[in-house]
């Protein structure tokens, strides 16, 4: 090793390097002007952000790294406000839901208390697409099944006592 820090120190060795050397740094540059310039955008944001904290650095009588630990701590600050307003907003969703489901509650029960047949019949449909869907069926077995024997008003009393948990 020591030779070779013997050579790189002797200026004409130096020089030999380089020579031998031009024609792939030459290459390499030309690589990185065509990279540049395809993609300007993010070259020119690095080369400001470096810029930012050069300035910040030499203004505020900071290191590099401390002016650096200073923008990692103001970027900290900002992802914490940001998700404290994210946490808001998902609470003001969350209460809209709450208060457009019991609206929602509230219009059924009133429907339901103002219309019993049509919830009835609704009911007594829902169980015959049921039978159907559910025990794959056809629709005589399905009403055949549902009746029990015809009665289906009986029916339908027994079936809306199991739902409801109420007399009828």
């Amino acid at each position: 090793m020591n030779t070779q820090t013997e050579k790189i120190s002797d200026k004409s060795t130096l020089d030999g390097l380089l020579e031998d050397r031009l024609p792939e740094l030459e290459q390499a540059a030309g690589r990185l002007a065509d990279h540049v310039k395809a993609h300007p955008v993010p070259y020119t944001l690095v080369g400001a952000g470096l810029a930012i904290l050069a300035v910040r650095a030499m203004t505020r009588r900071e290191s590099p790294t401390q002016a650096a630990v200073h923008a990692v701590e103001k970027a900290g600050s900002r992802a914490r406000e940001a998700i404290e307003n994210l946490a808001e907003r998902a609470t003001e969703v969350k209460e809209k839901t709450v208060d457009a489901a019991a609206r929602a509650n509230r219009r059924a029960t009133d429907f339901a208390e103002k219309n019993p047949l049509v919830v009835g019949v609704g009911i007594v449909a829902a169980r015959f697409l049921a039978e159907l869907l559910l025990k794959k069926q056809s629709p005589q077995h399905a009403a055949q099944s549902m009746s029990d024997g015809g009665d289906l008003r009986k029916n339908l009393r027994e079936f809306l006592r199991s739902v409801l948990d109420e007399p009828v």
